[in-house]
């Protein structure tokens, strides 16, 4: 009787615990105590082991942190607050292009090789004579010329027409070179030395052109035409509109005047009239480049 009693009270413990007893009673007995024991794996807080087990898992999963990670990690925020199209626009780089000042260089370069137009050898500044010769010389070449003869056809009822090249009635070859040339007074001068230019008694050819004064960077060249000093002509001047050859007829070309600058020199005459009512205009040109 005592034994039956036993048997239903453990039976009902063991309802109450959720545990079936293996059919036969053949198998080993569940220790009530066991429930109370850490499972493997348990953070030591007491209840079931099968719903704490679970639970853990969940909680493990659930605080990886890893979609939180991933959503602050800030790897889209960096992307764009990166600055680079920013500093790319910041860069300056069209800025200081634009700022290098070579269009404003590019207004004293010279866009015509005409020395009639201004614009063949522009600027203010004049040239610093000595600074083209060497210690101790007396004579620099500036470089080579040729003196650049126009013509226009006018009549005193309908005026002038347009400039058109011409050429020398009489006269030296007008092709040389433009020197510097120290006179005996210390004066610096620029003398044009024609081709031409000859001497029976060795006489330096800077002594036989056309001398021009200086007053940097005005220069002027007196004389009613540009001349050379020839062995068999003697003073030669240059002539328009008189007869072929012949030094005697004709008119000269006018004073040459001009400016000379760092780099270039340029000359011109202002026009001469040859005829009455119905005549021609000539004028004269030099450019040199240097």
């Amino acid at each position: 009787m005592m034994t039956s009693i036993r048997a239903a009270l453990v039976a009902s413990m063991l309802a109450t615990l959720g545990v079936t007893a293996c059919s036969g009673g053949g198998g080993t007995p569940v220790d009530p105590q066991a429930t109370e024991r850490p499972g493997p794996g348990d953070d030591g807080a007491p209840g079931s082991s099968g719903s704490g087990g679970s639970s853990g898992g969940s909680g493990s999963s659930g605080s990886s942190g890893s979609s939180e990670d991933t959503g602050s990690s800030g790897s889209s925020e960096d992307a764009g607050s990166s600055g680079s199209s920013g500093d790319a626009g910041s860069s300056g780089s069209s800025g200081d292009a634009g700022s290098s000042g070579s269009t404003g260089d590019a207004g004293t370069v010279p866009t015509t090789n005409d020395p009639f137009d201004s614009a063949s050898c522009p600027g203010t500044e004049g040239l610093v004579l000595a600074s083209k010769f060497a210690p101790g010389a007396s004579v620099a070449v500036l470089g080579g010329y040729t003196l650049i003869i126009e013509k226009r056809s006018c009549t005193t009822a309908t005026g002038c027409g347009a400039w058109t090249a011409s050429a020398k009635s009489a006269g030296p070859s007008g092709s040389g070179k433009a020197e510097l040339v120290v006179q005996s007074s210390g004066v610096i001068d620029l003398v044009l030395v024609d081709n031409d230019c000859s001497s029976a008694y060795g006489t330096p050819k800077e002594k036989l052109g056309h001398t021009c004064s200086v007053t940097t960077p005005d220069v002027t060249c007196p004389g009613s035409t540009y001349y050379a000093t020839n062995i068999t002509e003697g003073a030669w001047p240059m002539k328009v509109g008189g007869k072929p050859g012949d030094k005697f007829s004709g008119s000269g070309l006018g004073q040459l005047e001009g400016d000379i600058r760092p780099t270039c020199l340029r000359l011109t005459s202002e026009p001469v009239k040859v005829g009455t009512a119905v005549y021609d205009e000539y004028r004269s040109g030099i450019l040199v480049r240097y």
